[in-house]
């Protein structure tokens, strides 16, 4: 009998962590807004000052990282729970 490997975390990580969104990043609208960034962050002289905001946006990624994750979980659940509603239903 063959054994069943699943992965360590749970399926909907997988799911989320599987590069489901990576062609955000391909869009025209997040590239526009990425060259912007990098624009306005180059313009800034003061050494200091550009440190402690590559932290700040460090610690804003890993923020909306976590809020993500959260999100895509709570939508997966509420979708996967239309969708056993609507097959439940009896139709006449």
């Amino acid at each position: 009998m063959q054994k069943l490997e699943f992965p360590k975390e749970h399926i909907i990580e997988y799911l989320y962590s599987s590069g489901i969104f990576a062609n955000i990043e391909t869009s025209p609208e997040y590239q526009k807004i990425i060259s912007e960034y990098n624009k306005l962050f180059e313009s800034i002289e003061d050494t200091e000052l550009k440190e402690k905001l590559i932290k700040l946006e460090e610690l804003k990624n890993k923020i909306n990282g976590e809020t993500d994750k959260q999100t895509f979980k709570i939508g997966f659940s509420i979708a996967t729970k239309l969708i056993i509603e609507a097959m439940s239903c009896k139709l006449e």
